[in-house]
């Protein structure tokens, strides 16, 4: 602020003079310093407080519109580039659009003269460059504001404190920045929110957008195949061969069973995340991932849809070349894909699986965090792909592949099929236990180690009742306990519902990061996703209103608890943002997450 150089002077003086005043007044020099008051009253003949008060008031004034207008300026500048990255997105429409046009000459699309104007088309679109810039303009002005802001505080209470009023005019001074402040956050806000809206990556969306394509013509082609296959299997002259085809397409079934699984996981992955972001929920945090290994839900819609053109790819080869195995190199192409040493398909999330699933397995006797528990539960709801990866294994370990003896030795062995059941349960017991040891607390974790247990004496039950040692009547209760004690644990504890305390709220509880409709329709199919066992026990006709054979019932079931684990991902993982109830976290509160 620029003072009238007249009134400093006078305000100068009147400081050194209160000063001497101060200094002086034990001793006899009083009457020097009364004349010396009075020599600057006549040299200054503006010396009226009210009118000293007004005009600096005044220019105070004209300091906080400089700021204000400052502030609109920027914001406007701010608007205008939004403007210029929204027309930026419209102009990479048109040119998508333009070149599905020029699909008579694919190598025209990669001439130089185009790829340049690709290339600079795709820098001028840089979302993310545009989203730094914006953030710099805004920091920079609220930099600019509390500079000022502070300037201004020094300046009234110097001269507050001379004039005997600073507590109003501060107050007063203080309020009004407090609103400025105020605003300028909230359109910061609307600026980041409006930004949200086009998170999606330029290099993502012609990779996806291509192999969506490729699957359409794929999963056509699968379809027509498939129909085929059944004209042939009816038709009493091809019915031998026929016959053959399908047996040897029904033993590469658990092959593509457990593949299609897995990569359906991908896809929930990448569910999970947008819901994440959308919602601003700290998984990053949450899980510990690292900043730079963390992906974004597009990238996993990438990965989705090429791990699902080489299945199809495989299982539309099998079914036309059936005397060829193709399910070898559809599993070999997916191993390959996943240990693949290249920094090629996001290699350090890759290789974080890799290790979140090893230490996953020695957890029990090690320190269990929040990422060995999601995951152990995660191996849970995998029990009927993990039985498939057995019969693959075995599939590929025998060497006579088209032999009835093959299958039949994996299928007998029912024992280790119900080992395999029950690894994941085991692994999640012993996590309990774990927990139990390490923070004294009977509660939950002992709680949660026997919803685990029970799961356990049902999976033996099941296996005894092959050895007919007539405990079949104990099957059916003992399962239905355990099912209500694993739905009441998911409501209680992992989402921590029906703990709300306002009207309206009663069945939930009083924080929500989601819609409440989602919170209604989630515990509906959870309960009934948990009772999906009973298919099984349902007489034949009306089982075969959902499956046909065997293999359709697993498919189904396996299908089920894939979409139920996802929808329970979301809210175990909104739960442990808001209320810690396993105490995995030393600190309550977590980060909030700007995106």
């Amino acid at each position: 602020m620029q003072l009238n150089p007249q009134k400093y002077q006078f305000l100068v003086g009147l400081f050194i003079l209160e000063d001497k005043t101060q200094s002086h007044q034990s001793t006899a020099g009083n009457n020097q310093v009364q004349e010396e008051c009075l020599e600057v009253q006549l040299n200054h003949p503006l010396i009226s407080h009210n009118t000293i008060i007004i005009e600096l008031e005044s220019e105070i004034k004209q300091e906080v519109e400089k700021v204000v207008q400052f502030s609109e300026v920027q914001k406007c500048l701010i608007k205008d580039k939004l403007v210029k990255s929204q027309n930026n997105f419209e102009n990479y429409k048109i040119a998508i659009q333009r070149s599905r046009k020029l699909n008579t000459e694919f190598n025209q699309f990669r001439s130089p003269k185009l790829g340049e104007e690709l290339d600079n088309f795709e820098q001028n679109t840089s979302w993310r460059r545009e989203y730094y810039n914006l953030i710099e303009e805004a920091k920079k002005l609220l930099h600019y504001i509390d500079i000022n802001s502070i300037s201004l505080k020094f300046i009234s209470k110097k001269l507050l404190r001379v004039m005997k009023d600073e507590k109003e005019t501060v107050h007063k001074l203080e309020k009004y920045l407090h609103s400025l402040q105020h605003k300028i956050n909230e359109k910061e806000l609307e600026i980041q929110k409006m930004l949200n809206q086009m998170m999606i990556r330029v290099k993502d969306l012609f990779p996806i957008s291509l192999m969506m394509g490729i699957q359409i013509i794929l999963s056509a082609l699968l379809a027509y195949l498939t129909y085929i296959h059944g004209i042939i299997f009816q038709n009493d002259q091809f019915l031998g061969k026929s016959q053959k085809t399908v047996f040897q397409i029904i033993k590469t079934l658990p092959v593509y069973r457990c593949t299609f699984i897995m990569i359906l996981g991908v896809l929930g992955t990448g569910v999970c995340i947008r819901f994440f972001r959308r919602y601003q929920v700290n998984y990053v945090f949450i899980f510990g991932v690292s900043p730079r290994n963390k992906m974004n839900e597009y990238q996993f819609y990438k990965m989705f849809m090429l791990l699902l053109n080489i299945w199809t790819t495989c299982l539309v080869l099998e079914l036309i070349f059936y005397d060829t195995n193709f399910s070898y190199y559809l599993v070999y192409s997916l191993f390959l894909l996943l240990i693949n040493p290249m920094d090629l398909h996001y290699r350090p999330f890759r290789y974080e699986l890799i290790y979140s699933l090893a230490h996953n397995l020695i957890s029990p006797f090690g320190y269990v965090r929040f990422k060995e528990f999601f995951f152990g539960d995660i191996l849970t709801s995998m029990v009927k792909p993990i039985i498939d990866f057995y019969f693959l294994t075995c599939f590929i370990l025998d060497s006579p592949i088209f032999e009835d003896q093959a299958l039949g030795e994996c299928i007998l062995n029912s024992g280790m099929i119900f080992a395999l059941s029950v690894v994941p349960y085991h692994i999640r017991f012993w996590q309990c236990i774990n927990r139990y040891f390490v923070t004294q607390l009977w509660f939950p974790h002992l709680v949660n180690a026997g919803k685990y247990m029970s799961t356990i004496i049902v999976l033996l039950i099941a296996y005894l009742q092959t050895f007919h040692f007539g405990l079949k009547e104990f099957y059916v209760p003992i399962y239905i306990f355990s099912t209500i004690y694993s739905f009441s644990w998911d409501i209680l504890m992992d989402w921590s519902l029906c703990k709300g305390t306002q009207p309206g709220t009663r069945l939930l509880r009083d924080r929500l990061m989601y819609p409440k409709y989602f919170y209604y329709f989630s515990i509906f199919t959870n309960f009934i996703l948990r009772f999906a066992w009973i298919m099984p026990l349902l007489p034949e006709s009306y089982q075969q209103l959902f499956y046909k054979d065997q293999g359709g019932l697993v498919l189904c079931l396996s299908l089920a608890e894939a979409y139920r684990r996802i929808q329970w991902s979301l809210f175990r993982v909104e739960n442990e943002n808001i209320t810690n109830p396993e105490k995995y976290r030393f600190l309550l509160e977590v980060p909030k997450v700007y995106l």
